[in-house]
């Protein structure tokens, strides 16, 4: 097993946290707070990341009491212990969640309403615990797989589907986490995900994946002020990518004109899009990084995409090896690389 980043930062003294808007032992998530042999075993995951104390904060989707529209299950939906199967959580981690027991000498104090998360975000909740996993009543995504059956219609939406009013947004989630994790003196880490945009780009979903990406966009918003008005850029590093692309949309006669750019039919309307694949893709992904310790990507650059340059029109086309991102905040951080 590799030590991972919150272990390394966590020793330092610093707080650490995780959050998504799908379940919070789902793959990313996970990486930063986890070791197992798969992705897969959600029930083990969750169970590492909630017993060990590497981790001062968690936020993400997988409440085995709801369904993907926050309506109650007749009956829970939990992992199984161990291996894989069932739902994102073990039956005796929630129980533990819910009872106080769960993390040991250092206890979580479960947070599930909006409300809740809307205090938090506001620096109004009552904290009773040193450690904070908020679980919204919803089982595997926030939004993303929420039902017109259920939740109606608004025009408004991309979508044309009314959003379920009863759980926070990604933005709300990480107004939080900041508030929470901000309070400690020596500073903090967190990874913040939007991970239902990965989910509507395997469905070529173009409607919600622009809702996905509206709300993402809103809580790196939200991190930019933060930093402003509680930070500054010369002592807080924020970086903004993605693991991989997928789906590989383009315009709507990319399928025979090369590399045509995304329609823009204006306000309002949904852009002309052809999709050319259902899973992930191996192009170079776009990231953006700012404040202390972002010059330092520049010292990780192995090469130049002329296609990236020429044909997206990004900067110059230097990329970097996905693994660099790690050994930019390591030496951000003073950190002693554990390993290459």
């Amino acid at each position: 097993p590799l030590t991972f980043i919150t272990q390394e930062i966590r020793e330092q003294g610093k707080a650490t946290g995780v959050l998504s808007s799908v379940p919070f032992s789902h793959a990313t998530p996970a990486a930063f707070g986890a070791q197992n042999i798969s992705r897969n075993n959600y029930g083990e995951i969750a169970t590492f990341m909630v017993q060990r104390d590497h981790l001062d904060l968690i936020m993400g989707g997988g409440h085995p009491e709801y369904d993907a529209d926050g309506q109650p299950r007749s009956e829970p939906r939990y992992a199984n212990e161990v291996g894989t199967g069932g739902g994102y959580i073990p039956r005796t981690t929630w129980e533990g969640l819910r009872n106080g027991t769960a993390g040991g000498d250092r206890p979580w104090q479960l947070i599930e309403d909006k409300s809740d998360f809307e205090a938090l975000a506001a620096g109004t909740l009552p904290l009773t615990t040193s450690r904070l996993i908020g679980i919204p009543r919803v089982y595997d995504t926030l939004q993303y797989n929420r039902t017109e059956a259920v939740m109606g219609t608004d025009a408004a939406n991309p979508s044309g589907v009314a959003f379920n009013p009863n759980v926070p947004s990604l933005e709300t989630m990480t107004r939080g986490a900041l508030t929470y994790l901000g309070q400690d003196p020596d500073g903090f880490f967190v990874m913040i995900e939007g991970g239902a945009v990965d989910w509507a780009a395997h469905a070529n979903d173009t409607a919600r994946i622009i809702e996905e990406q509206v709300d993402f966009n809103r809580s790196v918003a939200a991190v930019v002020e933060w930093v402003e008005q509680n930070s500054s850029w010369d002592e807080t590093l924020v970086i903004v990518l993605t693991d991989h692309g997928n789906g590989m949309p383009m315009g709507p006669d990319s399928d025979t004109i090369p590399f045509q750019p995304i329609q823009n039919n204006g306000a309002g309307v949904l852009p002309g899009v052809r999709w050319h694949y259902g899973t992930h893709t191996n192009e170079n992904t776009l990231m953006f990084a700012h404040g202390a310790g972002a010059e330092y990507f520049y010292d990780m650059v192995i090469g130049t995409d002329a296609g990236l340059r020429d044909i997206i029109g990004f900067s110059d086309g230097r990329y970097i090896d996905n693994s660099a991102v790690h050994r930019v905040i390591s030496r951000a951080l003073n950190l002693e690389l554990t390993t290459p």
